[in-house]
């Protein structure tokens, strides 16, 4: 006989909306504004239409439109502080011994038009191609398949301020959160992009103190012997070494390099899985160890996990706004609703990795509703109204 195993539920279908209320309310938003908030953040999840508007008068009715707008709009300087209250509660998750990434990256986020707030032509770093839509540079702390949002921004074309910029103060933002759940500096790890393995970011670590890896072009120059020459003329086009983590095929090779101007490092040729080209990648720890430094490489697959979540799970890309009030703040609630959903796994003792936040949506909310209105249409109910 074959036992089916079932992992237990979080029952977020009949709590998420008042608990995320009670939350808000608790970091000083009014009952009004949060009933409202609250009321909009789930019903996205649950909504095929994405506008405003239209979900307002699906499952929230009762409310007025112009007051939800409104509400929306005040959450934006609101938002540091209610997402404080998120790290501090699941800050109280992280175990110490183990090690803890704060991870950087950039994101597109599809839209139909440049006429939305800070939407333009970029390039999509998953697609390799450039699109119409919003550029989000953001950082999440992880640890142990538990990962939360500390801060992004919607990065404005032609902006005076880079967004290699943006990342560092997100990053030293992430440092001091650590500082104060007494993190040793030892266990923190970066991990980034090759967008932000430059001279901007890298400085700035090594002032810190704090590990690093990051992601190199194929044509970085290293000196050797007084000579410059390419990091891809050093390594062999297929590594012999390999090392399989999480099932998936590592092969790879590494060396210790005194690169242009980013100095010593350690440089790790990668073939991942199915990969047919080999991608580099530095370290600043010269004693790492390959199992170590593929392990943290690793890692870095959570803030692609999250950019995900938010498209897909939370209504992110279905979003049909256009004004600076309503993109600003729908984005800001749903990373605040994600963050939230994250702290209520964390706080079951579970992680994303029992949790994978698909898998909440779809057996929590998606499959529940369809269970309703199996339950409907057998006792005739829907056939009634209809």
């Amino acid at each position: 006989m074959c036992l089916k195993l079932e992992l237990p539920t979080l029952k977020l279908y009949f709590t998420l909306d008042e608990e995320f209320c009670s939350y808000l309310e608790e970091q000083g938003v009014t009952y009004a504004a949060a009933r409202q908030l609250s009321k909009l953040a789930v019903s996205l999840i649950r909504s095929l239409k994405k506008s405003i508007a239209s979900t307002n008068r699906v499952y929230f009715p009762e409310f007025a439109y112009k007051e939800v707008r409104k509400h929306l709009k005040r959450l934006e300087k609101r938002f540091s502080h209610l997402n404080e209250g998120l790290i501090d509660r699941i800050g109280k998750s992280w175990d110490r011994k183990n090690r803890i990434f704060i991870i950087c990256d950039d994101y597109l986020l599809p839209r139909y038009t440049k006429t939305a707030f800070r939407s333009a032509p970029y390039r999509d770093p998953v697609k390799k191609k450039v699109g119409i839509g919003h550029n989000i540079v953001d950082t999440i702390i992880a640890s142990k398949g538990l990962e939360i949002t500390i801060d992004f921004e919607l990065q404005p074309k032609g902006s005076t301020i880079p967004k290699t910029k943006r990342a560092l103060s997100h990053i030293e933002k992430a440092l001091g959160y650590l500082r104060s759940f007494k993190a040793p500096l030892k266990r923190i790890r970066i991990a980034m992009d090759g967008g932000y393995t430059n001279m901007t970011v890298i400085p700035r670590l090594k002032e810190l103190g704090v590990k690093y890896i990051g992601t190199i072009r194929r044509d970085k120059p290293f000196k050797l012997f007084g000579k410059f020459n390419k990091v891809q003329k050093l390594f062999k086009s297929k590594p012999n070494n390999f090392i399989t983590i999480k099932d998936i095929e590592y092969h790879y090779e590494y060396r210790t390099l005194n690169l242009k101007d980013l100095g010593r490092h350690q440089v790790f040729s990668i073939r991942r899985g199915h990969e047919k080209k080999n991608k580099f990648y530095v370290t600043n720890d010269l004693k790492m160890s390959p199992f170590t430094f593929l392990s943290g490489l690793h890692e870095r697959w959570w803030i692609e996990q999250g950019h995900r979540d938010l498209k897909q799970q939370c209504g992110l890309r279905q979003l049909f706004v256009w004004s600076k009030d309503s993109v600003n703040g729908l984005t800001k609630l749903l990373n605040l609703l994600k963050n939230f959903i994250v702290v209520k796994v964390a706080e079951s003792g579970f992680s994303m990795r029992t949790f994978p936040f698909e898998s909440i949506i779809e057996n929590e909310f998606a499959k529940f509703e369809q269970d309703l209105i199996k339950t409907a249409l057998h006792s005739g109910v829907l056939g009634e109204v209809s």
